[in-house]
């Protein structure tokens, strides 16, 4: 995690950054930002897996909403919220749209576990989700017409 101090960013593990704004004397974390730091060990499914996932089965309105939506927006992130109006769900209904595509990408020919069908990344300003989809996955969801 990194973690704005002023104009200084530090970098280390939650209670590592507590620790030293205790130290320093800063209880007021509210102008503080932070960041969640990159996923070094990013992995995404293949265009082909991902194709054969769109195709495989019908999607459900919301989910072609989803998919739209981030084609659309790419390669720009788009957070949880705005994919909530898109697809009408609330905040559990968006997770459990999110883990059927998990578990519907798990279910494809080809899929390598441990592959992500989305980009995503936590903002902490906005406490939320944003997602994007990886190139050959955006390639995937033309191909599918979506």
């Amino acid at each position: 995690m990194k973690a704005k101090i002023g104009s200084v960013e530090v970098e280390g593990t939650p209670q590592e950054i507590s620790q030293l704004l205790w130290s320093m004397g800063i209880h007021d974390v509210s102008k503080l930002t932070a960041t969640a730091p990159p996923r070094e060990d990013k992995t995404f499914v293949s265009g082909d897996v991902a194709f054969r996932m769109l195709k495989r089965r019908p999607l459900s309105d919301p989910q072609r909403a989803l998919f739209s939506h981030l084609r659309a927006n790419h390669p720009n992130w788009t957070s949880a919220k705005d994919l909530q109006k898109v697809t009408k769900y609330n905040a559990n209904q968006l997770a459990g749209l999110l883990g059927a595509l998990g578990k519907r990408v798990g279910s494809t020919d080809g899929y390598v576990p441990g592959s992500a069908v989305l980009d995503y990344r936590w903002d902490y300003d906005d406490d939320c989700y944003y997602y994007r989809l990886p190139d050959e996955v955006k390639n995937a969801v033309v191909r599918a017409g979506l």
